[in-house]
């Protein structure tokens, strides 16, 4: 009887190392396997850009079609907390550093395309804006532990730093969008039209 017990606690732990080795190599080949175009990720794809790539090494234009992807993926609603439960510490802290290396090239895209929208159909598309900026507050579910989550602080810190870099003409248009959301998001409140923040 002690030699067969024997050899099932060896089995056990044979199961248990081949296991975990499985799940070693899983993890180096999710991290290390080169990763699709941005603009073709898909979701997953996206996400993995996101918490394994550090995006100050990637160039403007990277971090701006990153960017535009995370603005399309998110066009629907996403189980932010579901995503949370799957992102180990490491990785919540690699997407903390790279959020606000996104957030500027957003903000660039959508001030080039208000200014591009015929003007009747701009309160439309400061909805999306607001909409978008409505979802985005989910990413609060990825923080590391310990960290506060503040997209608005976030936001107006990226703004302020574009405005200082901005010639002129840049400025009043920075400005005169910020406006035109800001008059957005009062009508929207005053008529009821906000949505409400998902806990």
């Amino acid at each position: 009887m002690a030699t067969k017990s024997y050899r099932g606690v060896i089995r056990a732990v044979i199961f248990l190392l081949v296991g975990m080795t499985a799940a070693a190599v899983a993890a180096a080949v999710w991290v290390y396997w080169p990763l699709p175009d941005p603009a073709e990720a898909d979701r997953d794809a996206l996400f993995q850009w996101l918490v394994t790539r550090d995006l100050s090494q990637e160039s403007y234009q990277t971090r701006r079609v990153l960017a535009r992807r995370l603005d399309e993926e998110t066009q629907s609603d996403i189980a932010w907390d579901d995503v949370g439960d799957q992102i180990s510490e490491p990785y919540r802290k690699q997407l903390w550093a790279n959020i606000p290396l996104l957030l500027q090239p957003w903000l660039r895209d959508k001030i080039d395309a208000y200014y591009a929208t015929p003007p009747a159909d701009r309160p439309a598309f400061l909805d999306n804006v607001l909409d978008t900026v409505t979802r985005w507050n989910g990413l609060k579910h990825l923080c590391p532990e310990g960290d506060d989550f503040n997209l608005t602080a976030m936001l107006l810190t990226q703004i302020k730093d574009m405005q200082a870099k901005a010639d002129p003409t840049e400025r009043a248009q920075i400005n005169g969008f910020l406006l035109a959301v800001q008059a957005r998001w009062w009508f929207r409140g005053l008529t009821g039209q906000l949505p409400k923040r998902k806990p």
